[in-house]
């Protein structure tokens, strides 16, 4: 470990949540000390993929400070000792599963590939299987799984309840606000050489600087740099995914009122100083001879479908392996209005590009964000034919309550639906 980790590892040791735990159960505390070394030592430098942006210690400790700075202490306070364990553990295991996801034919999420070594391997991490069941579950909540899907507790003899869908939807939080520029240290980058598939994400990354926790008025800010329009964009987009898990998520964070936290939204602030760069990169941009509004929009290629969605994990991998599919088999050409270059405002974007679409496709799931039911209303109002394809768990707000929605359980009725509806 170098000096800059063992400082950090230090740092951390004096926190609020282990400190908080050491008072509450020296034995617990001292288990708890002893398996974070053996991750740390001997685990964490196998989760790293070469390519990719910082997944070892550094973003242990860090997705731990924000645990601690999400926490109040009047409400870390309330957290059972056994609690407190399990999520701390949670933390320096929630990646374990990247170790095996390397494997050719592994295709789950990380998450769940953790929760099944953890359980397996229970005995070697030093954990007892009650114990291992509780921080699988947390572990496995970080990823793509809905957290109603989780247990709601699990008993920890002698130790009492441990409340897991409220740990899993913290833990959630915590590893999606972890995504400063931290993870992304430019020499690195120089010397890895991503590729193009990865290297937004080491920008997008590059750009945020920190992130600003309050507990006090229940404020997230992300305050950010982008140089130029196009990673304005992908902030926007990146955080706008972060808010829609933690809407999703809000009901367990909130919990029982003795331990329930109280974030509302996240937001973005970007110093003036570089809006009047990103205003001025637009405006060098339209002037460029090929980039403007004729080549973007009117250029649409024949039976282009717009669909419009979330960028939610769930969302995306619905699109890519079950609608764009069908739609390019079809003969139809899919679009993403996010995925387009800007132009003028991203109000004119959207009209322009839903104005010269054949068909709207409208994929809701879950709770919905405003930017979707915005577009779904433009689209009503400029009466194109639109079709919405619905989870059971999904809704509607205002004028849009009435319209007619076709409702899937899995890919299988989605692809039913959608070609039936084409």
């Amino acid at each position: 470990m170098s000096k800059r980790e063992k400082d950090m590892a230090n740092s951390i040791e004096e926190d609020l949540l282990e400190t908080t735990l050491k008072n509450k159960s020296k034995e617990l505390y001292g288990r708890y000390i002893n398996i974070k070394k053996e991750v740390l030592k001997n685990i964490v430098s196998r989760q790293q993929d070469l390519e990719n942006t910082e997944a070892g210690s550094e973003h242990l400790y860090s997705v731990h400070r924000i645990l601690g700075d999400l926490i109040p202490l009047k409400k870390l306070e309330n957290l059972r000792h056994i609690e407190i364990f399990c999520l701390l553990l949670s933390v320096y295991l929630h990646d374990i599963g990247r170790i095996q996801q390397r494997k050719i034919n592994i295709k789950e999420h990380h998450s769940v590939t953790g929760r099944k070594i953890i359980i397996e391997h229970a005995i070697i991490l030093g954990l007892k299987e009650p114990e291992a069941q509780a921080v699988g579950c947390i572990v496995e909540g970080h990823g793509l799984i809905k957290i109603n899907k989780l247990p709601d507790r699990k008993g920890v003899a002698p130790y009492g309840i441990v409340r897991i869908r409220f740990l899993a939807a913290l833990l959630r939080l915590a590893d999606d606000l972890d995504t400063c520029y931290t993870r992304a240290p430019k020499i690195i980058e120089s010397l890895v050489e991503p590729r193009k598939s990865i290297k937004a994400k080491w920008s997008f990354r590059q750009c945020i600087d920190n992130v600003n926790i309050d507990p006090n008025t229940w404020v997230i800010e992300v305050e950010a740099t982008p140089k130029d329009n196009t990673l304005h964009e992908n902030i926007l987009r990146e955080v706008e995914i972060i808010n829609d898990s933690l809407i999703e998520n809000r009901p367990f964070l909130r919990a029982t009122p003795d331990i329930g936290l109280y974030y509302s939204i996240i937001d973005v602030k970007i110093d003036n100083y570089w809006i009047k760069n990103i205003e001025k990169t637009i405006t060098k941009n339209k002037d460029n001879k090929g980039f403007g509004k004729k080549q973007v929009y009117m250029d649409l290629p024949e039976n282009t479908v717009t669909v419009i969605m979330k960028y939610d994990p769930s969302s995306i991998e619905l699109y890519k392996e079950v609608i764009k599919p069908i739609l390019v088999k079809k003969g139809f050409n899919p679009i993403l209005i996010d995925e387009l270059p800007p132009e003028d405002t991203l109000l004119k974007r959207t009209q322009e590009v839903i104005s010269n679409s054949k068909i709207i496709i409208t994929l809701l799931s879950g709770t919905g964000v405003s930017s979707i039911f915005f577009r779904l209303g433009i689209s009503l109002g400029l009466h194109k034919n639109v079709i919405v394809l619905s989870t059971p768990d999904s809704s509607t707000i205002g004028d849009l309550c009435g319209l007619q929605k076709y409702i899937f359980h899995n890919k299988s009725e989605l692809k039913s639906i959608i070609n039936k509806q084409l």
